[in-house]
């Protein structure tokens, strides 16, 4: 283990309230696109964004046309559109907020080593998967320009294959860049408590 007070910071991070305001930020907005799906009946929002086929995105949309209206003068489609919106505004807060932890445990894994190396390359896969919720972030706001296409399909008609195969792909994609991201920050979390613990259950040498 490095020596916590000879540690260097590699990468400039907000102080702590400021991650923390951001992250709770993520946490509510979170909490209201979610609140959505209550509306979004028989199928969520995920299941729209997962199609892959014209087929499946038709039945979509022609059960939400058959379901009754949520509010007055809003059916289904309107709600799936209004959370669309609520999702563009929440995607650079989520990528902001999966950035700063990311970059976080990549800064507490180096300070883990001694070796000039593996610091380097554990702030170099940091900024690599920071990059890539980057990319996330704009797969999603093309998912959500093709849903929101798909979603001013006439009744009656069959959606683009285009705009179905765009917006599955995107979310496919996005889904698998934070799921690589999220295993390294589960990772780098774990190994570090580990660590902790097993330095501080040790016995002492006299």
């Amino acid at each position: 283990m490095a020596d916590p007070e000879k540690s260097k910071n590699w990468v400039y991070l907000p102080s702590w309230p400021w991650i923390a305001l951001i992250w709770v930020a993520t946490v509510l907005m979170a909490v209201k696109v979610m609140s959505f799906n209550a509306d979004l009946v028989p199928f969520r929002i995920i299941d729209f964004e997962l199609t892959f086929t014209t087929t499946r995105a038709n039945q979509i949309l022609t059960e939400w046309d058959a379901h009754p209206d949520p509010e007055p003068g809003c059916g289904v489609r309107c709600i799936a559109q209004r959370s669309l919106h609520w999702d563009a505004a929440f995607i650079p807060v989520y990528v902001a907020a999966i950035i700063l932890l990311v970059l976080l445990l990549a800064e507490k894994l180096a300070s883990r080593y001694d070796d000039r190396r593996k610091q380097r390359w554990a702030i170099v896969a940091g900024n690599v998967l920071a990059v890539c919720v980057l990319v996330a972030g704009l797969c999603d706001y093309i998912e959500n320009w093709q849903l929101g296409a798909l979603l001013r399909t006439p009744p009656g008609s069959l959606p683009s294959s285009g705009a179905v195969r765009v917006a599955s792909w995107s979310a496919s994609f996005k889904f698998t860049l934070l799921g690589v991201v999220s295993l390294f920050c589960v990772a780098v979390a774990s190994t570090t408590k580990r660590a902790r613990h097993t330095s501080g259950s040790a016995p002492r040498r006299s």
